[in-house]
């Protein structure tokens, strides 16, 4: 069994990887990809949403950067909605 596991990561590019080191992946990508933090809770069979994500939401800088590109765009937006209108006090 381990043989075919082992030739089974190999072939997907996860050679060094242990099984819980793919559930850990597994659960990386998915919430990196967009995947609800409850879905992947169930399937990992975590007993909370906290505990999912306290072990499985590393950093990943393509969604740092969507984040930046995000808060700029909307920020982008409010300004032409609703111009900024400085208040000035005494």
């Amino acid at each position: 069994m381990r043989t075919v596991a082992r030739l089974w990561r190999t072939e997907r590019g996860f050679e060094g990887l242990k099984f819980h080191e793919l559930r850990h992946t597994q659960a990386t990508h998915l919430l990196a990809s967009g995947v609800d933090v409850k879905t992947v809770q169930e399937r990992l069979g975590h007993a909370s949403a906290m505990m999912t994500l306290d072990q499985n939401s590393q950093a990943i800088p393509e969604n740092d950067r969507k984040a930046a590109d995000l808060i700029g765009e909307l920020f982008l937006m409010r300004s032409k909605a609703t111009p900024i209108i400085e208040v000035k006090t005494a």
